[in-house]
């Protein structure tokens, strides 16, 4: 007999009656049973619901460390909504629970509030003289869930609707009858009106700058439902301070010191809501609700796991996580941008191969993109890039120890393999294409070069090594099997004040005869 599991809807801020009804009705069909506490006035009063708990479904409530630590038989974490802040999910990942959100459940909503934004911003209902939507250039900052619908609703008004991604699906966006612009510059440039849908990262924190603001129309509107953070309030400021006709609306509150300024001198031609309301629609609601409820059903009864932030795994298998990150940006150096990835992960690793994949994908990607990447956003990256993932089965008839096997193609065809193990708790590179080579990764920091072998030549790469300033002490060499090519590596390690830049001695050892690649590869 199946334990029945339990589930938690525990909301500060309840669901609609509706909402809560559908969400129960769906996971007692399947098995589940609910529990529900809404409205609660103190942690201690979450706390105090954790026994037997497997999974939480939550709004914007907090859970911490705290929390965790209290719900011993927590499996699973869904927030109802597309964000995840509120949870401390790397915590999560080290208790083995997963944390989900539902993402695309709010995004009409959210679209629908950025149209009204406009409208108001464009033709206030103040008896007063207004323009139209039609005709208006419009430009799209992001396009994912929202961006798209915000897209098909520019060209039911009639606008001149083009959009900016970085990672851009152009045959997508084409068939949403849109023009695609290959910068931000041009899309600002460009366009009458912009729309931000654009998350918050290293990357795009503070990049809406007055640099880019200025390039607008002196009467241009910005629409921002995304974060506060990718706003340059200062150079926002600025742009409305020179531009009487510049007109600012947001669903996400600036700082108090910004508002305040807002407020103060530009009241007629800001927008601010009194709180966030992109999601605040009854049927937003309702989505998120019982979306959060299907994937509970799906997770407790299945196993399945559809938009997990975080990459669980058990203590003994974490580290190859660890490796299998370290791999993929390995060859992201070395092996530059595949078009195909295959894995195989020996014995016990391969009930775990797509996790472990997953962090594959996040060492190619993630210093890239600027922003920590989820296993979806992990696997979107790739399908963005046409890269096709295969796990293949390892071989019965060969006798493996725990390691991953990662075969590269490029664009070609022509593979590229790297294969690595965990040995007494010390991660290490075994194979480098042709080579079997042991090299510990971390820390790493190396020179790595491929030659054709012939005598001396490697004392002649060290000796350029040690002219830059550096100990060729600290190294490996390894011949192929062919015995025709070698590879030799040196630890980056400083001797004094070095001469040259590391790249700087890469590129003096690219210049010697017979040297067919060299690397500087940095995994600190």
């Amino acid at each position: 007999m199946l334990l029945e599991k339990t589930v938690l809807i525990a909301t500060e801020k309840p669901f609609s009656e509706d909402a809560r009804n559908a969400a129960v009705k769906a996971m007692e069909e399947s098995g589940l049973k609910v529990r529900i506490l809404e409205g609660y006035k103190s942690q201690q009063e979450l706390l105090a619901a954790a026994d037997g708990v497997h999974a939480l479904i939550v709004r914007s409530d907090i859970i911490d460390q705290k929390v965790m630590d209290a719900f011993p038989n927590l499996e699973l974490i869904v927030r109802a909504g597309a964000g995840w802040d509120n949870i401390n999910h790397i915590y999560a990942e080290q208790k083995g629970i997963v944390v989900e959100p539902t993402p695309g459940q709010n995004s009409n909503a959210v679209a629908e509030l950025a149209y009204e934004m406009m409208l108001m911003s464009i033709r206030p209902l103040n008896g007063k003289k207004g323009n139209e939507l039609k005709g208006k250039r419009l430009g799209i900052h992001g396009f994912g869930n929202v961006g798209q619908i915000v897209a098909r609703l520019g060209v039911a008004f009639g606008m001149d609707v083009r959009v900016y991604d970085r990672f851009l699906d152009e045959r997508k966006a084409k068939e949403y009858g849109v023009t695609v612009v290959t910068s931000t510059e041009d899309l600002y440039k460009n366009s009458d009106i912009v729309s931000v849908h654009i998350p918050s990262n290293n990357e795009t924190n503070k990049s809406i700058s007055y640099e880019l603001l200025k390039l607008m129309p002196a009467n241009g509107i910005l629409v921002n439902t995304a974060r506060a953070e990718v706003i340059n309030e200062e150079g926002l400021l600025k742009v409305l301070k020179e531009r009487p006709q510049f007109k600012y609306a947001t669903d996400i509150a600036p700082t108090a010191e910004t508002k305040a300024v807002m407020e103060k001198e530009f009241k007629d031609r800001t927008i601010i809501t009194p709180k966030k309301q992109g999601a605040e629609t009854d049927e937003a609601n309702y989505n998120a609700a019982v979306a959060a409820a299907h994937q509970c059903c799906d997770f407790l009864n299945n196993g399945i796991v559809l938009y997990a932030v975080n990459n669980p795994l058990p203590n003994g298998i974490r580290a190859y996580a660890v490796l299998a990150q370290a791999l993929g940006r390995f060859n992201k150096v070395i092996g530059g941008a595949p078009g195909k990835i295959e894995l195989t992960c020996h014995r016990d690793l391969a009930k775990y191969k797509e996790q472990i994949g997953q962090y594959v994908l996040k060492g190619l990607f993630e210093e890239d993109l600027g922003r920590e990447l989820t296993p979806t956003s992990a696997r979107e990256s790739a399908k963005e890039r046409g890269i096709e993932v295969i796990y293949r089965n390892p071989d019965p008839r060969v006798l493996h120890n725990l390691s991953l096997d990662i075969t590269y193609f490029d664009q070609s065809g022509k593979p590229y393999e790297i294969s690595g193990r965990v040995d007494n708790g010390e991660l290490q590179i075994t194979r480098i294409g042709e080579f079997k080579q042991i090299i510990p990764i971390r820390p790493l920091e190396c020179v790595l070069t491929e030659y054709a072998e012939q005598a001396g030549m490697a004392d002649r790469i060290g000796n350029v090594f040690t002219q830059g300033g550096y100990n060729k002490a600290n190294g490996g060499f390894r011949q192929n099997n062919q015995r025709d090519k070698a590879m030799v590596f040196f630890q980056v390690e400083p001797v004094g004040t070095p001469v040259k830049e590391v790249k700087a001695v890469v590129q003096d050892i690219l210049k010697l005869p017979g040297v067919l690649n060299s690397y500087y590869v940095n995994m600190k």
